[in-house]
């Protein structure tokens, strides 16, 4: 007999473990925000389960015996919908990722001296300053040899201001 047999219902360790991630999965939501947890859109009965989680004292067997019952709320749940909803949610939007890298970017630019894309930076923001932009350059500079990397954090925080 094969030791997988897809006919075969899972085994009860495998049942089990799948229970166990469902219950953590629901610990994880009711530490969310009501906020958070409207972004998430989940189905009326385990928004339920969890505001009464919320609502328990904190009486630790109270509080099990409610994950117990989210999590069973959950087997009829789509749980990737779910997963997907949260990564969407703790992933920046596309135009900050874009806002993010431009500024990532921008700082490269200056810690290099890339002169062309300092005049590129120059041109689109004028309120930007060359002499600041080249004194953030020479610390750099200094700061490499003495080995000290809080230049780059200050020139991200002078950029983001600006940009």
């Amino acid at each position: 007999m094969d030791e997988f047999d897809p006919e075969q219902p899972p085994s009860k360790t495998k049942r089990k473990k799948d229970m166990t991630g469902l219950q953590n999965l629901g610990r994880e939501l009711t530490g969310y925000t009501k906020s958070r947890l409207d972004h998430l859109n989940l189905p009326a009965p385990l928004r339920a389960a969890i505001d009464e989680y919320k609502r328990l004292p904190n009486s630790h067997e109270a509080k099990r015996r409610q994950l117990q019952f989210i999590g069973r709320i959950m087997r009829d749940v789509d749980v990737e919908s779910i997963h997907r909803s949260i990564a969407d949610l703790h992933s920046p939007p596309p135009e900050d990722r874009r806002r993010l890298q431009r500024l990532q970017q921008s700082t490269d630019a200056v810690l290099t001296e890339n002169q062309e894309l300092i005049n590129q930076l120059l041109k689109e923001y004028p309120e930007l300053e060359r002499q600041q932009l080249r004194q953030f350059f020479r610390q750099h500079e200094k700061a490499a040899l003495d080995a000290k990397p809080a230049v780059r954090s200050k020139l991200t925080a002078y950029l983001r201001r600006v940009l």
